[in-house]
């Protein structure tokens, strides 16, 4: 490997996925209002070192501003309309849904709340118009490539390189596609390897994953899977590959393989 590619694996890589969940994304009446109410639902859990952890810290500068705030994790698809409509129901005046699975359910339930808000920190293409419902378009795709090409670059073998993914959803997917298609390209002939767990929450499922795809050949890991990346993490470390971070700067998970991380803003 040459002094440039060395100097790029070593270097903490910032992209900038979206704005965060402070006062810059809140709806315009929310602003700077003391005694609003404002609720976080999440499918993971606040420790996972990333994604939802993020979500809760920006929840935390919220709280610091004056508002009123409450939060739950760890929220299953089946039961997202049941957590979403009793926030609403106990007069919150913003519930956000962190993730895509939010967008369906909040799409149904908003019109029926009208003078209250609902944000999703996700993007539909198929979202239709409803007057209190925000979302937003995080990069994850060319997040995704970017991180296949960087995987790629900094493999040591050049044979394959894998990603782990979270919950069986259409973003999911796409950056399952995404990251293949930046790894193959940057470096011909590797191959790249991707499994989506349908779990944001089995680190076994995770440890797994990333160990079948490192005995085929595959020698930089990178996830999009919450708790069950954190699996991941540790399996490729342990293994002997090397790895790259995801949302957070997680390099203390695995300091003797970290490349680098993938930085996501949420404050």
């Amino acid at each position: 490997m040459d002094n440039a590619r060395r100097n790029m694996g070593r270097r903490s890589v910032l992209i900038a996925m979206g704005a965060g969940l402070g006062a810059s994304l809140l709806p315009i009446r929310l602003r700077a209002q003391e005694g609003k109410r404002i609720a976080l639902i999440m499918v993971g859990t606040i420790s996972d070192g990333g994604w939802n952890q993020l979500a809760f810290e920006g929840l935390s500068d919220l709280k610091q501003e004056g508002f009123d705030t409450a939060y739950v994790e760890n929220v299953t698809q089946a039961r997202i309309p049941e957590v979403v409509r009793g926030y609403a129901d106990d007069g919150y005046d913003l519930i956000i849904g962190h993730g895509y699975d939010f967008g369906s359910p909040f799409m149904e339930i908003a019109p029926d709340y009208p003078e209250q808000s609902f944000f999703v920190t996700s993007f539909q293409p198929d979202a239709r118009s409803v007057p209190n419902l925000q979302f937003i378009n995080i990069a994850v795709l060319q997040i995704a490539y970017a991180a296949g090409t960087l995987a790629a670059l900094v493999s040591v073998h050049k044979k394959a390189v894998g990603f782990v993914g979270g919950g069986d959803n259409p973003t999911q997917q796409a950056m399952n596609k995404a990251f293949i298609g930046g790894a193959e390209q940057a470096v011909q002939g590797l191959k790249g390897f991707g499994v989506v767990t349908g779990d944001y929450n089995n680190p076994a499922k995770g440890k797994e994953a990333a160990l079948t795809m490192i005995g085929n050949g595959a020698d930089v890991i990178w996830h999009s899977a919450d708790v069950t990346g954190l699996g991941a993490l540790q399996g490729a470390s342990a293994a002997g590959a090397r790895v790259i971070g995801a949302y957070a700067n997680q390099t203390a998970l695995a300091p003797d393989a970290m490349v680098t991380s993938f930085v996501m803003n949420l404050r």
